[in-house]
């Protein structure tokens, strides 16, 4: 997640936003790009509603999906290791929003990292 918009204001909006405006949960694994998402978990920890965590975290990217301005983005860690260390992040990335795009039945507007920085190139501005 290179190019990057928005003032401090704006990244501490967005973060604060993800979380309390928070629809879902997801896990995603990078070496197969099977998805787990979740309307119902309270948090990522949630063994119940992930099976992918039954295998350890190692190779597994998160985040969450939340509201800001009627719209849906999601919020993703970018710098866990797994998603760090990946050789094109870009193509997960991709991976992630069209996947939930489809699971939820709504369009992704936006990315947002951890920094509160979106995402240009998934963002609709």
């Amino acid at each position: 997640m290179k190019k990057r918009v928005g003032s401090k204001r704006i990244i501490h909006s967005s973060v604060t936003s993800a979380f309390s405006n928070r629809t879902g949960i997801w896990w995603y694994r990078i070496s197969d790009g099977k998805l787990e998402y979740s309307e119902a978990a309270a948090t990522h920890l949630d063994y119940k509603r992930f099976t992918l965590l039954n295998g350890g975290w190692r190779g597994l990217a998160r985040g969450l999906v939340f509201m800001k301005d009627g719209k849906r983005s999601i919020f993703i860690y970018m710098q866990d290791p797994v998603m760090r260390n990946a050789v094109d992040p870009d193509k997960h990335i991709t991976d992630i929003k069209n996947k939930i795009s489809k699971k939820i039945g709504f369009p992704i507007s936006g990315i947002v990292d951890e920094d509160g920085h979106y995402c240009a190139r998934h963002t609709d501005v």
